[in-house]
């Protein structure tokens, strides 16, 4: 856990620490709560997986200093007067980590996480969607937490996904909606099953031959992807 005093904006505690470690798919399935299967065409000799143990971030802030800020960086969106010195918080959920390296015939190598379905609490009368908003914009919530922090928008069933560039389009996995991005050189294709966000990431590693960069084959990524849903 830790601690950062932002001074007149309030302060942020972490609980957890999120912390990566090698665990075998077995253990991960345990850890997880949920059963893992391996990368279709993994070495079933090499059944490691990285499993990271997610985190608690409690957040207590001033909202007038706070939104003056957020307004100054051009943020669109301030904190509710009503969350103003109460805690709330947002749990990042525990994730496992499935990597397949140069997997197919084009060098491509993929990777498969596994994550709960993140989740935000505030008080009771408090607009969550606008708290979530309002953090999207913080300078300083970066990484794995503003991550997670895109993925609950949702708060029932549909997937809300951070994509970046390149061409978007909903398809329909063993039953289950997804949502497929590809571009140069990657592609990406993301549902939720069973109150779980699954993410298979595709990148090319043209090497010496083929151009660089092509874009990885989303006939291989759905294909893969309908087997682990499946």
């Amino acid at each position: 856990g830790g601690h950062i005093d932002l001074k007149q904006y309030g302060q942020i505690d972490s609980q957890g620490q999120n912390a990566s470690r090698s665990v075998s798919i077995a253990e991960a399935s345990q850890l997880m709560g949920h059963p893992i299967k391996p990368l279709p065409g993994t070495d079933p000799q090499n059944d490691r997986v990285s499993y990271a143990s997610g985190s608690d971030i409690v957040f207590q802030l001033h909202t007038v200093p706070i939104n003056t800020l957020l307004q100054r960086l051009g943020g669109k969106t301030t904190f509710p007067s009503t969350i103003d010195g109460r805690p709330f918080v947002f749990h990042v959920p525990p994730s496992v980590n499935l990597n397949n390296s140069n997997a197919d015939q084009q060098h491509t190598s993929y990777n498969l996480q596994i994550l709960k379905a993140p989740s935000l609490d505030v008080p009771a009368g408090v607009d969550i969607e606008q708290v979530r908003q309002a953090l999207l914009d913080l300078p300083f919530l970066q990484g794995n937490a503003r991550n997670s922090l895109l993925r609950t928008e949702d708060w029932k069933n549909t997937l809300f996904l951070p994509m970046g560039s390149g061409n978007t389009q909903n398809i329909t996995l063993n039953g289950h909606e997804a949502v497929l991005n590809s571009g140069p050189g990657f592609g990406e294709l993301m549902w939720l099953q069973d109150g779980y966000i699954y993410t298979l990431e595709a990148w090319t590693d043209s090497g010496q031959s083929g151009p660089p960069h092509s874009v990885p084959s989303t006939d291989n990524l759905i294909s893969m992807a309908k087997e682990i849903s499946g």
